[in-house]
């Protein structure tokens, strides 16, 4: 590491030159922080990236890929150049919160791997997936720090890689990176981390803000999207099951559910992978029973 550089964020993009500088401008300018900008053949002029994310600024550097290989084959393009003692990341459409690197700064000479930090939602764009960050911020808010069960559960559900600072040691030394495939290629990254991570901690300030733009990966849905997304799970379920951890699967009866639309063979199709894998397709049915419940005592 150097020494000089506490921070390395790395920033995927493809074509959101708009947002992304919006993002970079709530990163200070600052010598410890080093920004990384990994464009993923989104055919936009160097001379607009250096005008827009460049200009005035001494601590961002941009890497242009020549193919487009997705966020993941990015994330580790970025890790590879990384300086900084500490790893956070951030989606070209979202941004830091104000204040974000105030609270970076009160744990940057601590111990940790891991720092879980709030995260918050930009409502003022019309949005798709307008609570896609209240899932993980009401686990960061709902953590007992002093509860090891409350904490294995949000190291284990918290699957997205923003959001957090992690120790760039702990990724080196264990090797982990984001699997370079089209859709949720940072649930194994997050799961291989959390597995690794020995000291962790949570902070309920929010550091990021969600966006999430119509048309974003996030938002769509296919069967292409949806088979992918379920192997990715059915991978990091057994990981989780082979290190000790099964009471922290992912329910896959959600993504069983939504392979209805396409009709019974794929339902079949996919319950035979699951089988194949070991799946447990009960992990999880007790939290659906009390989602069910509470819907139909809401009605009445």
């Amino acid at each position: 590491m150097n020494e000089a550089i506490q921070y390395s964020i790395i920033i995927p993009h493809y074509k959101s030159i708009n947002s992304l500088a919006k993002c970079i401008h709530t990163i200070p300018d600052r010598k410890d922080i080093q920004v990384i900008i990994v464009d993923d053949n989104s055919g936009i002029e160097k001379s607009v990236f250096e005008s827009r994310c460049l200009k005035g600024r001494q601590n961002v550097s941009i890497i242009y890929e020549w193919h487009n290989n997705g966020a993941g084959h990015a994330r580790n393009v970025g890790l590879k150049e990384a300086k900084g003692n500490w790893i956070l990341f951030a989606d070209s459409d979202d941004y830091f919160s104000e204040n974000a690197f105030c609270l970076c700064d009160k744990y940057v000479e601590s111990n940790f791997d891991i720092v879980f930090f709030g995260i918050c939602g930009d409502n003022v764009q019309a949005l798709v997936n307008r609570d896609r960050h209240n899932i993980y911020n009401q686990r960061i808010q709902q953590c007992d720090i002093n509860n090891q069960r409350s904490i294995d559960e949000l190291r284990f559900s918290h699957n997205v890689p923003w959001g957090k600072m992690i120790r760039h040691d702990i990724i080196i030394d264990n090797n982990i990176q984001f699997e370079e495939i089209k859709y949720s290629n940072d649930v194994m990254f997050s799961t291989k981390l959390s597995l690794a991570a020995k000291n962790i901690c949570v902070e309920k300030h929010p550091l990021y803000c969600v966006t999430a733009p119509y048309g974003s990966l996030t938002a769509q849905e296919t069967l292409e999207s949806c088979r992918l997304r379920y192997q990715v799970i059915l991978r990091k379920n057994e990981l989780l099951r082979k290190a000790g951890y099964g009471d922290f699967q992912t329910s896959i009866i959600f993504y069983l559910l939504k392979f209805r639309r396409y009709g019974l063979a794929e339902v079949v199709r996919e319950i035979n992978i699951g089988i194949k894998s070991h799946a447990n397709f009960f992990v999880g049915s007790s939290q659906w029973g009390k989602k069910i419940l509470n819907r139909i005592i809401q009605k009445r």
